[in-house]
């Protein structure tokens, strides 16, 4: 696209059903499901006795090379979730046969680790230099536990917060921080300053519950919840080197979910503005230092929609429309 008037396609693959894609720097990732198909005959790499049927083919590419070549990796058998991280690929799935997780690491070789309890979601597993730390939720409690560059466990800490769930968790530099739920919303912190010697250093407990984490920045920490069955949005500042501290909340009137809850494209961040879809509805908020200020609520009419902000407007594209509203004073629409 060098030349706009003169757009050019320079590579061309077909490939089946495509489960993620990534880009790390110049290298694009394709991650291709097949389902009760095996087609030439192949390496795949069968590593427990589970009985799903689907197959997991990793491809590479790329991006700065003279010559774009998709070139295929490793083919898993199995359902999997992908973590792509700096140094390596990581794919881990629960078995549901046995109860326990298997991990695979990508880097050349393929390492391997098996326990028991699940990875929860995509933001609670994350890649320190030569390690890689998890949370992972067992059938009473909660732990975070810390792998070595062959997938050996080095290091737990176990029994967090016996008798709870995990609704949420983030890495953020060299904290991490987990929320678990039963009768109150507790904020755990985790220092991973020595990564082989994860240490728990805090524990905010507060009402509600926080179902998704979002870093604002090294400092603040925005959770989504619920709080006596209204959304709640609560600011963290987490500057501090043991508990999180809650600097500010909002209660939105007549909103029992976000979209977020379930999909975490589903909130954008611009500078102090922040984006929250509800269905067919925006919700919009803006951060004055350590305060959340509700500028107001949009409705796009259709659950099916794109938005970016440009120049302070908010742009609100549909199948059929574009819609535009000033954020300097509230989110009056342009005419």
């Amino acid at each position: 696209v060098s030349n706009k008037k003169s757009i050019k396609e320079i590579f061309d693959k077909r490939l089946g059903h495509i489960q993620a894609a990534y880009l790390r720097g110049s290298e694009l990732f394709l991650y291709e499901a097949t389902y009760d198909v095996v087609g030439d005959c192949e390496d795949i790499y069968y590593v427990d006795e589970s009985t799903d049927n689907m197959l997991l083919s990793t491809f590479r590419m790329n991006l700065s090379a003279n010559e774009l070549e998709l070139k295929k990796g490793k083919v898993l058998y199995g359902n999997y979730s992908i973590h792509l991280d700096l140094n390596a690929e990581y794919f881990y799935k629960k078995n549901y046969y046995f109860d326990k997780t298997i991990l695979l690491k990508d880097d050349t070789e393929l390492s391997m680790s098996s326990f028991t309890g699940r990875i929860p979601g995509k933001f609670a597993i994350k890649e320190y230099d030569d390690h890689l730390a998890a949370f992972i939720q067992n059938e009473n409690s909660s732990s975070l536990k810390v792998f070595d560059q062959n997938l050996v466990e080095v290091n737990e800490i176990d029994e967090v917060a016996a008798g709870e769930r995990i609704y949420s968790s983030r890495f953020m530099q060299e904290r991490a921080y987990l929320v678990t739920f039963r009768q109150v919303d507790p904020l755990f912190t985790f220092d991973l300053t020595e990564i082989s010697e994860p240490k728990l250093i805090g524990e905010l407990k507060i009402p509600g519950v926080s179902h998704y984490l979002h870093p604002l920045s090294k400092d603040l920490l925005l959770g989504v919840g619920i709080l006596r069955s209204q959304v709640e949005i609560s600011l963290f500042d987490v500057s501090t080197q043991s508990d999180a501290l809650k600097v500010d909340s909002l209660l939105l009137d007549d909103q029992r979910y976000l979209d977020v809850f379930y999909d975490h494209q589903k909130i954008t961040v611009t500078g102090n503005i922040i984006l929250l879809e509800a269905g067919k509805d925006i919700i919009v908020l803006r951060l004055e230092q350590t305060n959340l200020v509700e500028l107001g609520q949009v409705s796009s009419g259709r659950y099916s929609k794109e938005i970016m902000i440009y120049n302070d407007i908010l742009n609100v594209f549909t199948d059929n429309s574009v819609k535009q509203y000033e954020l300097r004073e509230g989110v009056p629409e342009i005419k």
